[in-house]
């Protein structure tokens, strides 16, 4: 702050002035400024008053907008910004009589209001005893004290330094742009556990101990701790209470996840000076063992659809990816509109696809016939499976089938074991094990399961890629002749 900033002088007395922002003048009758008499004609008490009242209307300023977090941080910017000014010249004041400093001057000034403002002594006036504004100057003015006595700087308490949710903050509204929904409420959920188990500390404040200790205190927690709605508002101890010591635990891959998340606020917040020396999060990654899913077998086919369930989403949806090859969340999104024919070949047009390479033409197989047969009858509009809602953080039409399915995969019992993980992505793997059973190269069989071909030649020279009749006789590849016979020996006439 400059020497007469917030100041000016008139007929020998100094007035403190304010400008007004444009958003808040309708407050003031139109007025673009405020200006209030500090009733002194000299300068040193003029410039130590002013702080007062710029921490005043700037209060209140923020009170009037509503911003309750401004308020709460005032005396962390009335600290740094007092302290600010003291190592940019301070006040620029001296007491020749005692032969004291700007600093020293303004500390008396301060306890003498307090002590006349508290009617007590000055030697017995308490930190407890002082509003927020006159500790946090004093407190600013102390340290500079030491600053002059070392010749370096002091680090200030932890009052005065951001909160680790603070900073958090700052860094997903940051990142955040780059990323999912999911994604971003994902890492929030990390934050929150972190925040409650360091109990807000500043970022700069985190240890490795505290890394290792948070991880070993979320690993106990049940994998399904963050699915209730009403887990935003508990705090680590409630979530432990509910969720902890849980046989299962969470899984080496998902607390490599909480590493990520707080090894990026970390990186993130070094970059802006508000931590420094050796990622703490550094050396906590665990080796994970690779545990991919696995295509079904004839007999867990059986069991997903002989007989067939009563809700037909739970039917048909599983049944066309057995024959495509589609994502869970393409098959979802499909509309009547996204079943269309070419050169003679029906084929669903993919435009929900979570990459570019996901964007194409898949053709029917003929077991799928049925489907084509309905569109074309009905000339319906919307949803195929118009049951189906956008949920989750991302509004994807999977978000609550995906869980279903799980429950009713379970239930008919086509369950996962130690070294046969199934779940609705199987049924990808089913699809390219016809493929490459059926010898089908790698580069065409991408073409139907929406992944990037291996290499530039195709990808580059030929992006049309395969006819619409060519790209059918790699579909009519896929083949189950054992759940197909039992399929058919069912008499499901509906779907053969």
């Amino acid at each position: 702050m400059k020497r007469y900033s917030y100041l000016k002088q008139q007929h020998n007395t100094w007035y403190f002035r304010i400008k007004i922002p444009p958003d808040l003048r309708e407050f003031f009758d139109g007025k673009q400024e405020i200006v209030e008499t500090l009733k002194t004609a000299d300068l040193s008490i003029a410039q130590i008053k002013r702080l007062e009242k710029v921490a005043h209307w700037k209060n209140e300023f923020n009170r009037m907008r509503g911003n309750t977090d401004a308020l709460k941080i005032n005396a962390r910017e009335i600290y740094h910004k007092t302290l600010e000014e003291e190592r940019e010249g301070g006040y620029e004041i001296t007491d020749e009589d005692e032969g004291d400093t700007g600093p020293g001057i303004v500390i008396d000034y301060l306890l003498s209001k307090a002590s006349k403002e508290l009617d007590k002594p000055e030697d017995e006036i308490e930190p407890s005893d002082l509003d927020d504004e006159t500790r946090a100057k004093l407190d600013a003015l102390v340290d500079y004290q030491k600053e002059q006595r070392t010749g370096r700087k002091t680090k200030p308490k932890q009052t005065y330094q951001e909160t680790f949710e603070e900073t958090a903050e700052q860094y997903i509204e940051y990142a955040s742009k780059e990323w999912t929904s999911q994604t971003t409420g994902q890492t929030e959920a990390v934050f929150r556990l972190f925040k409650d188990y360091i109990k807000n500390r500043p970022l700069a404040l985190v240890r490795e101990e505290d890394v290792a200790g948070f991880l070993d205190e979320a690993e106990t927690l049940s994998p399904h701790w963050g699915r209730s709605p009403k887990t935003k508002e508990r705090s680590l101890a409630e979530i432990k209470a509910l969720y902890g010591d849980d046989e299962e635990g969470l899984s080496g891959r998902t607390l490599n996840r909480y590493v990520s998340a707080l090894h990026g606020l970390w990186k993130w917040g070094k970059q802006r000076n508000k931590c420094a020396g050796s990622n703490p999060t550094e050396g906590f990654y665990r080796k994970t063992k690779s545990n991919p899913w696995h295509p079904y077998l004839d007999n867990d086919l059986k069991k997903l659809f002989i007989p067939p369930h009563k809700s037909r989403k739970y039917f048909e949806i599983p049944y066309v990816a057995l024959y495509s090859g589609m994502r869970l969340n393409e098959i979802c999104s499909l509309e009547w509109e996204n079943i269309r024919e070419e050169d003679g070949v029906v084929y669903f047009d993919i435009t929900a696809a979570k990459s570019e390479a996901g964007i194409r033409k898949v053709p029917l197989h003929p077991r799928l016939k049925w489907l084509a047969e309905r569109a074309k009858k009905n000339k319906k509009q919307g949803l195929i499976w118009s049951e189906l809602n956008p949920s989750g953080p991302d509004k994807k039409m999977s978000w609550n089938y995906s869980s279903g399915f799980s429950t009713f995969r379970k239930k008919r019992g086509a369950k996962s074991a130690a070294q046969y993980r199934i779940s609705f992505h199987s049924f990808r793997k089913n699809v390219v094990r016809c493929f490459e059973l059926s010898r089908v190269p790698q580069t065409e069989a991408a073409e139907i399961i929406g992944h990037e071909k291996a290499g530039i030649t195709y990808r580059v020279y030929n992006p049309h890629g395969l006819t619409m009749q060519q790209r059918l006789d790699i579909v009519k590849t896929i083949s189950y002749p054992e759940f197909e016979k039992a399929f058919e020996a069912a008499e499901m006439k509906a779907y053969t």
